[in-house]
């Protein structure tokens, strides 16, 4: 590989917004092997992964089983990316982003979008519509026997939440609510009217897809 091919020197010369996919890859990965380049390791993870978006859900395993990616590399990778998570988490939560559908769905994306069990998650807002805090409730699959009422409520109460959003993920990407969905929505959106808290939407997230409750005008 030439001097100007090398990821470092670009990046050094030109910045490091400047270098690809791969590049940045082939950056963390410092080194190919005896057969392959650096940049045709990269290539190879994205190609096992599926592009960049694999990285968001690859895990150890995953990484060590490819030639010329061993403990140290794939710790650094899985490093880098929890990183990158925590830097957009933690971004996003500084915004006053429960009035937004969109941005509450690329929250909860990047927390449980890519998961490959049903998480159901209740975020707890102030007056402001702020969030207060968010608590995962139920892990598996979601059904009105599993998702208790007084769970969110008695949450709801002890941090004084003036309104709830209610979430949850579907590993497969489509996020199409089922029958099931709905009347989970209908319960929790009676229940919430009678106590006079504001159920401000119901998101199902998957794989960087969503779906809104209050966006298709399927809540009060």
């Amino acid at each position: 590989m030439v001097k100007e091919e090398l990821p470092r020197e670009k990046a050094l010369r030109n910045g490091i917004d400047t270098l690809s996919n791969r590049e940045l890859l082939a950056l963390l990965l410092r080194s190919g092997t005896r057969d392959k380049s650096v940049l045709d390791l990269a290539d190879e993870l994205l190609c096992e992964l599926d592009g960049l978006g694999g990285l968001c859900d690859c895990t150890y395993e995953r990484l060590v089983a490819i030639k010329g990616i061993h403990i140290a590399k794939a710790l650094e990778l899985l490093c880098a990316i929890e990183l990158g998570k925590r830097l957009s988490l933690s971004t996003l939560r500084t915004l006053e982003l429960m009035n937004n559908p969109e941005l509450i769905a690329a929250y909860f994306n990047k927390k449980i979008g890519f998961l490959k069990q049903e998480h159901f998650v209740v975020a707890l807002l102030d007056n402001k519509n702020r969030l207060l805090h968010e608590e995962t409730l139920f892990i598996g699959t979601i059904n009105t026997s599993v998702v208790h009422n007084r769970d969110i409520f008695k949450l709801a109460m002890k941090y004084s939440a003036s309104g709830i959003v209610i979430l949850h993920n579907h590993p497969t990407g489509d996020c199409i609510p089922s029958e099931n969905d709905i009347l989970i929505t209908q319960n929790i959106e009676q229940i919430a009217n009678l106590i006079s808290i504001n159920l401000l939407d119901h998101i199902i997230v998957g794989k960087n897809n969503y779906f809104s409750f209050r966006q298709h005008q399927l809540l009060i």
